[in-house]
């Protein structure tokens, strides 16, 4: 498994994929940073001259929170493009074959792509945090609340990672992978917003199952058991059936 995993990182630090990647996702980061950072500079500014805006200004609320929005919105494009290639290219390469036949089981195969791509997803939030230190050099922000916004944010992306390896398990074709894969998160992105137009216990299960819902509680400093089951549960969930598809493609005598 962690031989599947290192593989994995290998390729993905040999191609220019992971420098194309982790460059365009600085770039757009750093425009959010400065964005978020010059918003709040304004108003502090204007705080001076109006006491009465002083008091409705706060760090987390117009820094810290914006960004890790911000954040995630970035990864849930970013994951499907780094996923997409985790098995539909072996396959399309003819290198799958030669995993399938090695002593590995398949769900070590997959543990092991799940892996490696979660250590380059954790390289690229660690990114990320380097743009946390002149906040905390030149602002006061609460350490707790950034910490568990990134635990929050490596659940949720880890459930992004594996949406991802399950769309690339069922096709051959990386665009393909990234087009089901995208939709698979978007739907859940996007369940939260309707939960508004419904009532009673249907309205509780949409909004059990959206990402964001779940995501908010950890961006304010709160982390909640239900939180933490539902992404671990959707990790799971993905997970087998990239298992189960691949199984299934052996029994049919795919491979």
């Amino acid at each position: 498994m962690f031989t599947i995993a290192g593989r994995e990182i290998r390729s993905l630090f040999l191609s220019p994929i992971a420098y194309v990647i982790t460059g365009i996702f600085t770039f757009i980061f750093a425009y959010f940073f400065l964005s978020v950072i010059a918003l709040y500079t304004i108003l502090s500014v204007q705080a001076l001259r109006a006491p009465f805006i002083a008091e409705r200004i706060n760090i987390q609320d117009l820094v810290i929170r914006p960004l890790f929005a911000n954040l995630s919105v970035l990864l849930l494009f970013i994951v499907p493009i780094i996923t997409m290639r985790a098995f539909a290219e072996e396959k399309k390469l003819g290198t799958f074959e030669l995993i399938y036949t090695s002593p590995l089981r398949t769900w070590e195969i997959v543990l092991g792509k799940f892996l490696g791509i979660s250590s380059f997803v954790v390289f690229i939030l660690a990114v990320s945090a380097l743009f946390m230190l002149p906040i905390f050099k030149f602002g006061q922000p609460d350490k707790g609340v950034i910490l568990t916004a990134y635990i929050g944010l490596l659940l949720m992306t880890t459930a992004f990672i594996s949406a991802g390896i399950f769309a690339s398990s069922i096709t051959e074709n990386q665009v393909i992978s990234v087009i089901v894969s995208f939709g698979i998160l978007l739907l859940f992105w996007v369940l939260g917003w309707v939960r508004g137009t419904l009532e009673g216990s249907l309205k509780d299960i949409i909004a059990y199952l959206s990402f964001t819902d779940h995501f908010q509680n950890f961006s304010t400093g709160m982390i909640d058991t239900r939180d933490i089951i539902y992404y671990i549960s959707f990790t799971a969930g993905m997970l087998f059936l990239t298992i189960s598809s691949l199984e299934s493609r052996r029994w049919r005598g795919a491979y």
